[in-house]
């Protein structure tokens, strides 16, 4: 199914603030913290719902299950439900990481950033679908940018992102100009490239910076028309019958509030 990247601005204390510190009290069934936080950001109820829903599982997370599939995945969840995030198809950091091991230098681990201990075993990376990944912090969100507009790394991203650098060039300036870091995951939002308002969000997808999604339509639908050129069929008749398939089982925002992406993307 290949990997639905997204990057999430987050700051250290939005962490604690927005879930680290709500995981005890959701555990013991209040969400007076939840609804608190919920009001003091503006968050209307749909979402709120929705907020109370995922930190109730997080809530329940057992010790033993990967960090990065639970609470790391769980917090982009969650950062979305406050502020933009950003999508790029298939191009996660942990991928450049394993491509060119010294772009981890950008990254720092969880144990590093929280001052709890994780019980939870961390891999700090993308392991698999619907996990978390790495998080760059603030400082080295400008190191970044900044040795990529220097040259330092302009060739390396380039490369690996290709048609998807604007995106995350974007993540990386709205976290810098908010003094944010980024965190990295996959499958918080899964954009249907043959159809955009058939897209599937388990955050807020009116938080979702809409880039992304375009340059995927248009690389697929790139692809579509070459395919339908080599094999000598008509390619409004593929286009047409073309069929995005989701291998994965799950239900989020994909049918409530019908029609949002359509009212988002005009499409």
């Amino acid at each position: 199914m290949g990997f639905d990247i997204s990057y999430h601005p987050i700051s250290r204390d939005e962490m604690y603030e927005w879930y680290f510190n709500r995981l005890a009290e959701v555990k013991e069934g209040d969400f007076s913290g939840i609804e608190a936080v919920a009001k003091k950001y503006g968050m209307d109820d749909f979402y709120l719902k929705k907020y109370k829903d995922t930190m109730h599982i997080a809530a329940n997370t057992t010790g033993i299950e990967p960090f990065d599939k639970t609470h790391s995945y769980n917090l982009a969840v969650v950062q979305g439900f406050f502020r933009t995030f950003y999508y790029t198809r298939g191009t996660a950091f942990t991928f450049l990481i394993q491509q060119n091991e010294e772009m981890s230098a950008y990254t720092a681990g969880f144990s590093e950033i929280l001052s709890q201990k994780i019980e939870n075993p961390i891999h700090n990376r993308i392991i698999e679908n619907y996990c978390g990944g790495v998080y760059i912090p603030c400082e080295s969100v400008s190191k970044l940018l900044a040795d990529y507009q220097s040259g330092i790394v302009k060739e390396v991203l380039v490369d690996f992102f290709e048609q998807n650098l604007p995106p995350f060039l974007k993540a990386l300036t709205f976290a810098k100009e908010h003094q944010l870091g980024l965190l990295e995951a996959t499958e918080v939002v899964e954009v249907n490239p043959i159809s955009l308002n058939e897209t599937v969000c388990y955050s807020n997808l009116m938080n979702c910076d809409r880039d992304g999604a375009y340059i995927y339509a248009e690389t697929a639908k790139m692809q579509i028309e070459a395919f339908a050129k080599a094999q000598n069929m008509d390619v409004q008749e593929v286009m047409e019958n073309a069929v995005y398939k989701k291998t994965s089982p799950g239900e989020a925002d994909k049918k409530v509030k019908k029609g949002l992406w359509k009212k988002l993307f005009g499409k």
